[in-house]
């Protein structure tokens, strides 16, 4: 029976909503671009905060996470924080290079370089990783987490 659940909510369709601030990555190119941001005049890295979801569309946790994720980009749109979204199945060359082995998976980046990761959705365990990372963005250095 639980099979026979999972395998009809597979196949609803991807929900969207008409609020939040995510933007969609639909290729390595585009990631590289989005968590590679440099300041042109100083050639110095940026230090502003992106935060990737890696879903897959036939993921139940990752249809759960589109409101609270859309929701979580409006809270953090005023610190600065950008939001993406990659599909892993559209981009698997993108979620390959970033190791992504469970979905939906969300990666923290601070000038190019990932500094937080949560896997699984748990809406606390995100915001406590913006949260950290905007603190150590604050205070000027952050560590790389893989």
């Amino acid at each position: 029976m639980f099979m026979l659940r999972n395998y009809f909510q597979s196949q609803q369709p991807f929900p969207t909503v008409d609020y939040g601030h995510v933007s969609t990555v639909v290729s390595k190119a585009d990631f590289d671009k989005v968590t590679r941001q440099q300041v042109e005049k100083e050639g110095a890295p940026d230090h502003r905060l992106t935060i990737v979801d890696f879903y897959a569309t036939w993921c139940p946790p990752c249809k759960a996470a589109v409101p609270l994720y859309a929701k979580m980009s409006e809270d953090y749109y005023k610190k600065g924080v950008q939001f993406y979204k990659c599909d892993v199945d559209k981009s698997r060359d993108t979620s390959s290079s970033q190791g992504i082995s469970a979905m939906p998976t969300f990666k923290v980046y601070k000038g190019g370089i990932c500094v937080e990761t949560v896997k699984g959705l748990s809406e606390a365990n995100i915001r406590a990783a913006l949260d950290k990372a905007l603190v150590e963005t604050s205070v000027g250095g952050a560590q790389t987490k893989k």
